[in-house]
């Protein structure tokens, strides 16, 4: 089962007001109105939102600035090139089109099972993707502002997440040859034996990358964290935009 960052913070609006393990941040002193963070978080550069996925990663301590650097570039570079090669492929950008080209399953259940937290898509191994409806309502909320619909364009949400959960599929039927999946970090090594780790946060970047470059999206997807964020707690989405403005 994939857990992309949509559902890593879902569980964070449920537990704490950023994903595990980062540390909890104090309470905003004020609640700004959605439409304000859009405004300035479409203008986030594609490098910021790389240390921003890798601020979220549970290795990011053993990985140097300048490599964080060259492994956010190569999987936005991944994501971006699976997306051109499915265009090429299916003749189409609409994610629920190539979703039923691909064999995908797709489901809208109104919350996932487990209540303990808010989970906003997943894709479930071998080829189920579901779509809460429960988060997608919010959304659809929240996009009957105009100020918002001005800034997003005509967005439809469960495109933009089935697409992300379609390159985690990708991720699985590619295992052996995607980047996210091959580039690995050495976590020990003792002759003869040796455990190599997967980055997580790679998926993350691209199949972010990946969805911008299928839908044509002039910012990155990783603004829409807060976006869903603030329809379960405005107060959350607040501190993950300061968090996210304060990254240089």
């Amino acid at each position: 089962m994939s857990e992309g960052f949509f559902r890593k913070l879902g569980k964070a609006v449920m537990k704490n007001p950023v994903p595990e393990p980062m540390p909890v941040p104090p309470k905003p002193d004020r609640v700004l109105p959605l439409a304000d963070m859009l405004t300035e978080l479409v203008k986030v550069p594609d490098a910021v939102w790389g240390k921003y996925a890798f601020s979220r990663e549970i290795l990011r301590n053993r990985i140097v600035a300048e490599e964080k650097e060259r492994l956010d570039e190569k999987a936005r570079e991944c994501g971006y090139a699976y997306a051109d090669q499915l265009v090429e492929k299916y003749r189409t950008r609409i994610p629920s089109e190539i979703a039923n080209k691909m064999g995908l399953v797709i489901s809208y259940p109104n919350m996932p099972s487990d209540t303990s937290r808010v989970t906003f898509a997943e894709f479930v191994e071998p080829n189920k993707v579901m779509l809460y409806k429960d988060n997608l309502d919010k959304a659809d909320e929240q996009l009957k502002d105009r100020e918002v619909q001005q800034i997003l364009g005509l967005m439809q949400v469960y495109q933009l997440l089935l697409a992300h959960e379609i390159f985690h599929f990708i991720e699985v039927r590619d295992a052996k040859t995607i980047f996210t999946q091959t580039e690995k970090l050495d976590l020990w090594s003792v002759k003869p034996f040796h455990n190599r780790s997967t980055i997580r946060c790679l998926g993350e970047i691209a199949g972010m990358a990946f969805a911008q470059r299928l839908m044509g999206l002039k910012f990155s997807p990783f603004v829409m964290d807060v976006f869903f964020v603030y329809g379960y707690s405005k107060e959350v989405a607040t501190i993950l935009y300061d968090e996210i403005m304060a990254i240089e």
